[in-house]
């Protein structure tokens, strides 16, 4: 008589206890081929996972080299690797590369491969939605053949609505068509539900999923060791040394953000274009993982971007502007980002040591900043009036705050619509401080006397934005940047000359004019412009799109 499905259930089940969960496997794998039962997919899942818990995936120093790598373990055809190997299926930029993968890992008759194909189908990739035959035909035969009957219902009940809602409606209506063409293929591909087991292999396999359940001790151990790893990180975000510690553990594990960490470490300061190959591989690691790593605060940020392997760029979405709507409790993910706008979400509790850059803040988020014990060691803060707002409020909290941030230099009083207000409106205490730039958006009109303000104060730089962009700087230059359509151009440029006229002469020493805009540059409007800064007799030259000479 033959092996039975009880003699490998119980195999795998003793082999459970002796701890060789990858010989487990083996046995679970020929007992699922012959009845692929859901209970015993589901064991599959976990003791593949345990037997892979301490396996490298295939690498390699380039592209080719990692995916022959990965090409020929598919080939080895190691059950326990295959594992890692699933969870690599989409380490790929193209979504061909990604098929062939799939097609290579479909013929081993393994739960685990269904469970990936249903994820690729689930996320709607962009060749998906877009008709390319080469991708979805593919992968819905795969899904046909794959020999898993839990299939069919899990593929029933996908919701593509939500995916497809930035889909045209044309299109929208080609991919449901599909779908229902392949839902009756699947339908007669497969039974109506997996096979049931008997009473007393379904005692087997209870036994065998409490033993699976059971922690590793390396997994355990795995845990805290990466706890602590990731707690050096976010204590001294301005430190390498522990991301480049916290890599190479990752990378012993075969972890791809080890790989990025390492990548982002060893290229930081390189221009991009001297690193073609290195930039590719961090961009295709981002676009694949880059939502995972940053985990749940994903779904408040509108951008982000990474450096040295973590979040240090980001910008709140307008919807979650209010904190209230920022995930509770408060992230450690934070503390790896130094440029923020829209919102803090730095606590006591989650302080965000490395933040140095802070704009876009509403009047509750300075108030907030305001009661930190430890506020960020910012640099640059920026506060937002809304329209029609008051900024009593918010001069309060910069009062309270200022003292405690010793690192700041650089303030930004902003405006959802731009607002005609003067130096007296904002009595931030800006004057005497240790602050040494200064941007305000307001009307141009208010150049000579926000001007006049900053030239009483330490400020060495000061900017104004009021559609042209006006930068002041102390024994420097004037710059007025002007990117406007015709339409638009005639109304800001006398407003700037208006402005220069009643700029105080005295202001301005040693400085160079430069203004863009090339194409509504007439020759009557350079002479206006001219005659303008002419009564500043500091002004060394002026150069307006080829109308460049000597100040007389």
């Amino acid at each position: 008589m033959g092996v039975t499905i009880d003699d490998d259930l119980a195999s795998a089940r003793d082999a459970l206890n002796a701890g060789d969960d990858a010989t487990a496997l083996r046995h679970l794998l020929v007992a699922w081929r012959a009845t692929p039962a859901a209970e015993l997919a589901d064991a599959i899942e976990l003791v593949g996972a345990r037997a892979a818990a301490a396996l490298h995936a295939p690498g390699g120093v380039t592209e080719e080299d990692r995916e022959a790598a990965w090409h020929a373990a598919a080939r080895a055809g190691d059950p326990v690797m295959r594992h890692r190997l699933l969870a690599t299926v989409t380490d790929v930029p193209d979504d061909r590369q990604m098929l062939v993968r799939a097609e290579q890992l479909v013929s081993a008759r393994d739960p685990r491969v269904a469970t990936m194909l249903l994820a690729l189908a689930t996320e709607v990739r962009a060749s998906l939605v877009h008709h390319v035959p080469d991708y979805w035909r593919p992968l819905y035969r795969m899904l046909e053949t794959c020999g898993d009957p839990r299939v069919r219902a899990r593929f029933l009940a996908i919701d593509y609505g939500p995916r497809l809602r930035h889909v045209s409606s044309s299109r929208q209506t080609a991919f449901h068509a599909r779908i229902a063409k392949v839902n009756a293929r699947i339908a007669a591909a497969y039974p109506e539900a997996p096979p049931a087991l008997p009473s007393d292999h379904a005692a087997l396999v209870a036994d065998i999923l409490e033993l699976a359940r059971r922690p590793l001790a390396s997994a355990a151990h795995d845990a805290e060791t990466e706890a602590a790893l990731l707690a050096a990180v976010r204590a001294a975000p301005a430190d390498d040394g522990p991301r480049a510690i916290y890599a190479d553990w990752l990378q012993e594990r075969g972890d791809p953000h080890g790989e990025l960490i390492a990548l982002q470490l060893a290229t930081q300061g390189i221009p991009r274009w001297k690193l073609d190959g290195e930039m590719a591989r961090i961009d295709t690691l981002l676009e694949q993982h880059s939502k995972q790593w940053i985990g749940p605060i994903i779904s408040c940020l509108q951008t982000h971007e990474f450096e040295r392997g973590f979040l240090a760029k980001c910008d709140i979405a307008w919807a979650e502007r209010d904190v209230a709507r920022l995930p509770t409790p408060p992230d450690p993910a934070w503390a790896t980002v130094r440029a923020i706008r829209g919102g803090l979400p730095a606590t006591d509790e989650h302080p965000m040591p490395g933040l140095v850059y802070a704009v876009g803040l509403d009047t509750p988020a300075l108030q907030r900043l305001a009661a930190l014990a430890h506020p960020p060691p910012l640099v640059t803060l920026g506060w937002t009036c809304p329209p029609g707002g008051n900024a009593i409020e918010a001069v309060v909290a910069y009062e309270r705050v200022l003292p405690r941030l010793p690192t700041l230099r650089g303030l930004e009083i902003g405006a959802q619509r731009i607002p005609d207000t003067g130096p007296e409106d904002f009595p931030w205490k800006w004057r005497d401080t240790q602050l040494r730039r200064l941007r305000v958006a307001t009307a141009m009109r208010q150049l000579p006397a926000w001007a006049a303000a900053a030239a009483a104060s330490q400020l060495e730089t000061f900017e104004i934005r009021s559609g042209w962009n006006v930068t002041l700087e102390r024994a420097g230059s004037i710059a007025i940047d002007a990117r406007w359509s015709a339409s638009e151009f005639d109304e800001r440029f006398d407003a700037v000359c208006d402005a220069l006229d009643r700029l105080p002469p005295e202001l301005l020493r040693v400085i160079t004019f430069n203004v863009s805009s090339k194409d509504l540059w007439t020759l009557e409007r350079r002479r206006r412009m001219a005659r303008a800064l002419d009564r500043h007799p500091g002004l060394a030259e002026i150069d307006i799109y080829g109308f460049t000479r000597p100040k007389r």
